[in-house]
């Protein structure tokens, strides 16, 4: 008896791992699409475009991430944080942590 349900499980585990192997194909874009500018003709413009400040979103190509000041000390913040985890109910939906 377990001889044949390994040999179940086994034909099942190939059944449903080759079920999955076309999954990831590539698919070429139906559209090509080719740059009339150079590369130093875009890093130019996007220089230009900073100094003038009229990026929407303005990127940090490579500058480290500026970081947000805050008032509370370390030990204020893990108190706060020590707190709010007593409090919760593990429900993080409905708490409004997750999601909704």
């Amino acid at each position: 008896m377990n001889t044949k349900s390994l040999i179940a499980v086994v034909a099942l585990s190939i059944t449903a791992g080759s079920a999955f192997a076309g999954q990831y194909a590539y698919y070429e874009p139906s559209f090509k699409s080719t740059s009339t500018m150079t590369r130093a003709d875009v890093k130019t413009q996007l220089q230009t475009a900073q100094a003038a400040g009229t990026i929407a979103a303005p990127q940090l190509y490579g500058k480290q991430m500026p970081i947000a000041a805050s008032s509370l000390t370390r030990q204020e913040v893990r108190a706060k944080a020590i707190v709010s985890a007593q409090r919760s109910t593990g429900d993080l939906i409905n708490e409004g942590l997750i999601g909704g």
